[in-house]
């Protein structure tokens, strides 16, 4: 049944394994070569019968210690090749962080007592960036002894070969994160790691030219990272002000839409005024000048019937009306019907001009503008050098020399000579940098002062000798 069970999990056979699982297999049995069932599983990548082993009580601590067998040459070879292994090394290699969480649920030892057998080490030698940030977020840890050596042994394994190197640095910032210093006096330690990978030697035989070109390959990769992230700031800056700059732009187009709209309704307001003023006055003179026509014409009529007749008493006039009109018949009596139809008309008439009344504000009715000002706030370039605060007296000296030199180039170089004398920038530097204790001063204010002192050295190349000392001090 146990040879049954190990080629259930080899044909990756769930069925079948949780039968024999069912009929109390071990779930710890090895093969000929002291892998272990959980192992053949996660080497294989079978995910659910490497998750039914460990829940059916598999070891995920075994550990390879299978003897050779006499007279059996290849296997001896095999077996000396997985001796030592662990579980968790072949989880590890397989570089899928869910296979390792599997053990890691069920308390898989993350931090053995030989730091030789570290689990980082194995991440770290698969260039696995992913799996050794897994590894420290579930509580995998390392001395800095062992930091330094375990970056050592694989840095010069891997460099040397020329192969995946933006893969190793990106192992190298793991390790740079962990205060593992990248210099050339602090890698040419010796390693108990190269016992595992150079037939029992115990220092590191790199070549000092290749560390030192390892080293300087990386900080300017550092420099260059630098540099991309901050031209990455400050182009989401200037997206951001081209964002506010438009939408100000919107509003201000808005406002001005709203304004001539504003501007045409108080025109067409003003000339209907006028229009009802010139109406009005039209009227006005009209009544005006009929009035003095009809004066006009009773004053005539009257002079002549005077001229006529020599005189204007009632006679007269009775006489001048028979001619004009003869013999006048007498009124007809107004009746009731007659009356009822004016009355009514007058009310009708009434309420039509009381129906059709409308207000000026209904006709030509608008709300008061009540948009807001915007206030645009953005970054300074002082924030730009000065992103951390200031931690000791030793930051505030390099942050004094950044500072000098961003006012150094606001004037022109006969102020600058007067200022600082024949030699220049360079000895202040000096003296400053002498004073400062440089494990005490962040990186990121050492690489904001390489830059600042690189583009100065534009203006006066003596400085860039100052450039040496910073990086020896880095």
């Amino acid at each position: 049944m146990e040879q049954g069970l190990l080629s259930a999990v080899r044909q990756n056979n769930y069925t079948q394994v949780t039968n024999y699982l069912l009929q109390r297999v071990s779930p710890d049995i090895t093969d000929y070569y002291g892998q272990s069932l959980l192992m053949l599983a996660i080497r294989d990548k079978s995910k659910r019968v490497a998750q039914l082993l460990a829940s059916k009580g598999a070891n995920v601590n075994y550990r390879i210690k299978q003897e050779g067998k006499y007279g059996d040459t290849e296997a001896n070879e095999i077996m000396a090749g997985l001796q030592g292994r662990t579980v968790l090394d072949i989880a590890i290699e397989s570089g899928d962080t869910t296979l390792v969480d599997i053990l890691v649920r069920k308390g898989v030892s993350l931090n053995p007592e030989n730091e030789a057998e570290s689990p980082l080490y194995v991440a770290s030698q698969n260039l696995d960036p992913v799996m050794l940030h897994y590894l420290s977020r579930h509580g995998a840890k390392a001395t800095s002894r062992t930091a330094r050596s375990i970056l050592a042994t694989v840095a010069q394994a891997t460099y040397t070969e020329g192969m995946y190197r933006e893969v190793l640095f990106r192992v190298v910032d793991f390790w740079v994160d962990q205060g593992v210093e990248i210099s050339v006096s602090n890698l040419s330690v010796a390693s108990p790691f190269r016992a595992r990978i150079i037939d029992g030697q115990n220092s590191i035989d790199w070549d000092i030219d290749e560390m030192v070109d390892f080293v300087e390959s990386y900080r300017k990769r550092e420099i260059r990272k630098f540099k991309e992230e901050d031209n990455e700031i400050r182009k989401g800056e200037r997206d951001q002000i081209a964002d506010a700059e438009r939408s100000v732009r919107i509003l201000l187009n808005a406002n001005q839409v709203k304004l001539q709209k504003r501007k045409e309704l108080d025109v067409e307001k003003r000339n209907e005024e006028r229009e009802q003023t010139a109406a009005k006055s039209k009227r006005y003179n009209d009544i005006l000048t009929i009035a003095v026509v009809v004066i006009v014409l009773m004053f005539g009529v009257v002079i002549i019937i005077y001229l006529k007749y020599g005189s204007l008493g009632l006679r007269v006039w009775i006489s001048v009306f028979r001619r004009l009109f003869g013999k006048q018949a007498k009124p007809i009596a107004t009746t009731s019907v007659s009356t009822t139809i004016q009355s009514e008309n007058k009310l009708a008439e009434k309420h039509t001009r009381h129906n059709t009344a409308l207000s000026a504000a209904e006709i030509r009715g608008w709300k008061k503008d009540n948009t807001v000002n915007i206030t645009l706030e953005y970054l300074t370039i002082e924030d730009m050098i000065n992103p951390i605060r200031l931690c000791n007296e030793h930051e505030k000296a390099v942050r004094k020399m950044m500072w000098y030199i961003r006012r150094l180039e606001q004037y022109p170089d006969e102020s600058v000579a007067q200022t600082l004398g024949s030699k220049g920038l360079l000895p202040h530097l000096k003296l400053l940098w002498k004073k400062t204790d440089q494990s005490m001063v962040r990186n990121v204010y050492k690489r904001s002062l390489y830059l600042m002192v690189e583009n100065y050295g534009a203006r006066d190349k003596r400085v860039l000798s100052f450039l040496k000392i910073i990086r020896k001090d880095y």
